[in-house]
């Protein structure tokens, strides 16, 4: 069970956009890069959280950085993800590989209970790629079946929707 509520009348105050319920990287600024996998995030309950988003798996490059590993081979499965600020689940730039999103259901995801709207208002945001400055050495491919995802985005927003295929899928089936 994850949950993280400030109890404030005012969420905007102690709102961080890089605070994530759950937020899976890997091992960054390394000289020789290589594939970190098999991670899994199954049987969880997220709800009423007020961080940027329930599930984050992300790992970019970062300026000052040598090159950071891409990550693959997630399993993200049977979660219910409710009341969630941003996106339900996310699987961000330096995702690679195959990954799996099934049997999860989501309920008022993507939503904005802040005013910061700069983030995306998902159920599922896909925006894999390899990290920056890595050769791509194996084709993307998302497994994305039996989710159930209710009343996901903010009307605010720009990005927003039951899924985001974002713009840096080039490359991925």
């Amino acid at each position: 069970i994850a949950t993280l509520r400030d109890g404030s009348p005012d969420h905007a105050a102690n709102f961080d956009p890089l605070y994530h319920v759950v937020y899976l990287g890997g091992r960054r600024s390394v000289p020789t890069p290589y594939l970190e996998n098999r991670r899994e995030i199954g049987w969880s309950y997220f709800h009423g959280n007020k961080a940027a988003r329930a599930i984050n798996i992300y790992n970019d490059t970062q300026p000052g950085q040598n090159y950071s590993n891409p990550i693959g081979g997630h399993k993200i499965h049977d979660n219910v993800i409710t009341d969630q600020q941003w996106d339900g689940i996310m699987l961000g730039t330096g995702t690679v590989g195959e990954n799996w999103i099934y049997n999860n259901l989501l309920i008022n995801t993507g939503q904005e209970f802040t005013s910061n709207f700069s983030g995306d208002h998902n159920g599922i945001n896909l925006k894999l790629s390899y990290p920056a400055g890595v050769t791509p050495t194996a084709p993307i491919i998302g497994h994305i079946f039996n989710n159930t995802i209710v009343n996901a985005g903010n009307p605010t927003s720009t990005a927003r929707g039951a899924f985001n295929f974002g713009s840096s899928l080039a490359g991925w089936t």
